[in-house]
């Protein structure tokens, strides 16, 4: 991106389209910025009930497990 605004020549164009690339860049980080917040209130309400969060964690692994030898990206060379 950089290398096409150098070469082209057009100041203005250049300036247009590094700042689209420069929000497209912060937009996710500020989101789980501002996010983390709200974030850590829930996870200080699911450590409350920490067996149903062992549960809930550990069906998740399973259900990746099964998902990954699915899907075959499980490779043993």
């Amino acid at each position: 991106m950089l290398a096409v605004v150098a070469t082209d020549g057009r100041v203005l164009q250049g300036v247009l389209l590094l700042f689209i690339y420069a929000m497209g860049f912060a937009a996710p980080m500020l989101l789980v910025a501002y996010s983390s917040q709200w974030v850590r209130k829930r996870w200080f309400s699911l450590s409350k009930a920490p067996v149903a969060l062992r549960v809930g964690s550990g069906l998740v692994l399973i259900a990746l497990g099964v998902w990954i030898v699915w899907k075959g990206a499980l490779i043993i060379v």
